[in-house]
């Protein structure tokens, strides 16, 4: 059974602010003769995976990030930006907000993301191991829609 390495965040202090730190990040590599996880609800290991993370690059149409590091400014809790966003790269679900924060990182033009707690309605349509709903962004947007338990941070 392969291990996969935890997501490392670091907090620093940058120009007199608090930023949080993507830190660690993994290669990919591929492996032709693997068949992909589909990763339906996103965990590390459709992340670290080079065979996985291509999968979920190709279905969403995104393009890679070579970015290894990023801090993220935090914009705003318990609101994030309206699901009609013209700035919204995406969504899609996954097992924690870690993943958010190494999924923006690592999606070309990616600068703002929020992470939000699954609602009961989507959690009985979901696989029982989605916790939070992502939304990437290609710019940082107004936080307007209120959704307790939410956090959207800027990348810097």
């Amino acid at each position: 059974m392969t291990s996969f390495s935890p997501v490392n965040l670091e907090t620093r202090t940058i120009d007199g602010v608090e930023k949080g730190c993507v830190t660690d990040y993994v290669e990919p590599s591929d492996t032709p003769d693997v068949e992909p996880k589909e990763c339906q609800v996103v965990d590390l290991a459709c992340l670290v995976s080079g065979v996985n993370w291509n999968w979920f690059l190709r279905k969403n149409n995104w393009k890679a990030s070579h970015k290894d590091t990023a801090y993220f400014h935090l914009v705003a809790r318990d609101k994030i930006p309206g699901s009609s966003d013209p700035a919204i790269l995406g969504n899609f679900l996954a097992t924690d907000t870690k993943v958010c924060t190494r999924s923006c990182l690592r999606i070309k033009g990616c600068q703002a993301y929020s992470a939000s707690p699954l609602d009961v309605e989507e959690k009985d349509e979901s696989a029982a191991n989605a916790t939070t709903r992502c939304g990437l962004y290609k710019r940082v947007s107004d936080a307007t829609q209120a959704v307790t338990g939410a956090v959207y941070f800027s990348m810097r």
